[in-house]
């Protein structure tokens, strides 16, 4: 991810209790998870800092993908890209919505960064927005993915949350 997401020794001062932590958040398997995570973080230690925020939003981020059924998340010194699972591709329901919901949150600059690789995923070029922008498009595509695809993967109305 383009931002540095990780528990800062300042902000969780005992080795023992950030691998701790570390491990919970390798089970993370639903929003709520990472929202009991980041309650917990924030009555143990306060307010989060801006990487162990990053963390939390990472982990929502994966939890989206998995909803989505999504292979992951890599980025190269110019992109990042939201992959498909090998033989997957996105239907023009999911294209259409992601961009949709995109467009009402990010001015048409912005939008010209995100591209489509029907066999590949979504890539969004990271190589002039600001890292933060980068960070809220693939939470906003992650998360509009896990509503739409987790929908219709999981054959119910609306995706687990």
């Amino acid at each position: 991810m383009p931002v540095p997401a990780y528990l800062p020794a300042e902000y969780v001062p005992q080795e023992r209790d950030r691998l701790s932590l570390y491990r919970k958040m390798s089970n993370v398997a639903s929003l709520e998870d990472a929202r009991s995570l980041q309650d917990e973080l924030r009555d143990r230690f306060g307010p989060l800092p801006a990487p162990a925020f990053n963390l939390i939003r990472i982990l929502k981020i994966r939890v989206h993908l998995l909803h989505a059924r999504l292979r992951g998340i890599s980025k190269t010194e110019s992109e990042v890209v939201i992959r498909l699972k090998p033989g997957d591709r996105f239907p023009d329901e999911d294209t259409s919505a992601v961009y949709s919901h995109l467009s009402g949150r990010h001015d048409k600059r912005a939008l010209q960064h995100v591209m489509l690789r029907p066999l590949e995923g979504i890539a969004i070029d990271t190589r002039v927005l600001p890292p933060a922008q980068v960070l809220r498009m693939i939470e906003e595509v992650c998360e509009t993915l896990a509503t739409v695809r987790g929908a219709r993967l999981t054959g119910t109305g609306s995706a687990s949350r």
